[in-house]
């Protein structure tokens, strides 16, 4: 097994990243390794793709998706543009920002988004600050988030692509396994 020497420095930096209780040194390098080749659209080597159901990508209905619970997205797109490290929050953060330039207006954005917004910083009971936006948006769950990304992007006629895993944990729907949702306007 070929061994890798990082500095102090990187070392520190990783940590900054890692999920506690959860990541080892090498699960979170191998973690960043994998979302980087997704990312990149590269095909997986054949192991990885068995590992990941048989190489099948579950396609979910947008307007009736399962159980996202424990998942976390591997790539997403907006408006045909790639998210760089996309998160479930993140995402709908992002089609925030891409909906008030679109949009021009906080009052018509808040009128079209189904997300809890507050204007300007706003830090508490969940809410995060998008200073792209100067907005304050409140954090959901997976399942939540996607149906407030899907309605916003309806609204803004954006399409929205986005690749996931569930984790194998329990609890998750399909643990391993990979899932998509998209919408485009037909």
């Amino acid at each position: 097994m070929p061994v890798i020497t990082l500095s102090e420095a990187a070392f520190e930096e990783l940590k900054l990243i890692a999920e506690p209780f959860v990541d080892t040194p090498e699960s979170l390098v191998g973690r960043l390794i994998h979302e980087e080749v997704l990312r990149r659209g590269k095909e997986l080597p054949d192991d990885e793709a068995r590992k990941c159901n048989g190489g099948q990508i579950i396609k979910l209905d947008p307007d009736w998706p399962e159980d996202l619970t424990h998942t976390r997205l591997l790539s997403a797109s907006l408006d045909g543009r790639p998210v760089h490290r996309p998160k479930w929050n993140g995402i709908l953060h992002d089609l925030h920002v891409l909906g008030l330039k679109k949009l021009r207006s906080v009052d018509k954005l808040c009128a079209v988004s189904t997300a809890n917004i507050r204007n300007g910083r706003y830090e508490d009971d969940g809410y995060k600050y998008v200073p792209d936006a100067d907005l304050s948006i409140q954090s959901v769950g997976a399942k939540q988030a996607w149906d407030k990304i899907l309605d916003l992007a309806r609204a803004l006629g954006v399409s929205v692509s986005l690749n996931f895993e569930w984790r194998d944990k329990d609890g998750a729907v399909h643990p391993g396994m990979r899932g998509q949702l998209e919408w485009s306007q037909a």
